[in-house]
């Protein structure tokens, strides 16, 4: 999986990527100032939505960690869709 906001995110997209399983396994975020919600898209089916109260989290690392513990244990992603609802300084989602 290739993550071009890596550096914007703050985050290595090392923590979602594993070995090559013949299924593609998507993560979708949905991340606001107010509630963030995740959900695994797995070979075409959609998996539950997870809501989180962004304010409960310092970073976005630890919501994120948080969400792939509770919710994602032997999953490795192919890729991510995430939709941030920030503004850009200099290409970096503040």
């Amino acid at each position: 999986m290739t993550c071009k906001g890596d550096k914007a995110l703050g985050f290595s997209s090392d923590v979602l990527v594993g070995q090559w399983t013949g299924q593609l396994h998507t993560l979708l975020g949905d991340i606001g100032a107010t509630n963030a919600r995740f959900a695994k898209l797995i070979d075409g089916q959609l998996g539950d939505i997870k809501s989180f109260e962004v304010a409960r989290f310092p970073t976005f690392q630890e919501l994120l960690r948080t969400f792939l513990d509770d919710h994602c244990s032997g999953i490795s992603f192919t890729d991510a869709l995430l939709a941030l609802a920030a503004r850009l300084i200099t290409g970096a989602a503040r």
